[in-house]
């Protein structure tokens, strides 16, 4: 549910660090934030979400040195609720449940799928996932 406190987390911030999902407590409270760029970062290492190995289902999001021209480091936060790749609006980052802990991937688009959803919340700036409350800092944060 939308309130349980998931967060987007890389427990070490370093460039090739998978995006996992953990819950929100004083020692993990990630903050990313969206840009004008269409980059998603991690706001304590200032690294940025990618898909690792390109633009294709199944890729992994993990971090790596902002490039405001990569296409793999472009999002659309859609107002259905989904994170899309900006080069490829049929690809959506997406919850990879058969992972533990939980890591984000690209999918094919599916808006019905709740583990593609995601929703901002402006307080703290999170995206939670409708499904199991994960998420990451939204879109406008300011720090």
């Amino acid at each position: 549910s939308v309130g349980a406190g998931q967060i987007f987390n890389t427990p070490s911030p370093t460039v090739g660090s998978p995006v996992t999902l953990a819950t929100k407590t004083a020692q993990i409270s990630e903050h990313y934030c969206i840009y004008d760029s269409r980059q998603i970062l991690n706001m304590a290492s200032g690294l940025a979400l990618t898909a690792q190995g390109g633009l294709t289902a199944g890729a992994a999001i993990v971090l790596a040195q902002p490039d405001a021209s990569s296409t793999t480091q472009q999002w659309i936060l859609g107002a259905d609720g989904t994170i899309t790749a900006a080069a490829a609006p049929n690809l959506a980052i997406a919850v990879n449940t058969s992972t533990q802990p939980y890591q984000l991937g690209l999918a094919n688009l599916n808006a019905s799928d709740q583990n593609q959803l995601f929703i901002t919340l402006s307080a703290p700036q999170f995206l939670f996932n409708e499904r199991r409350g994960r998420g990451a800092a939204g879109p406008g944060s300011v720090s």
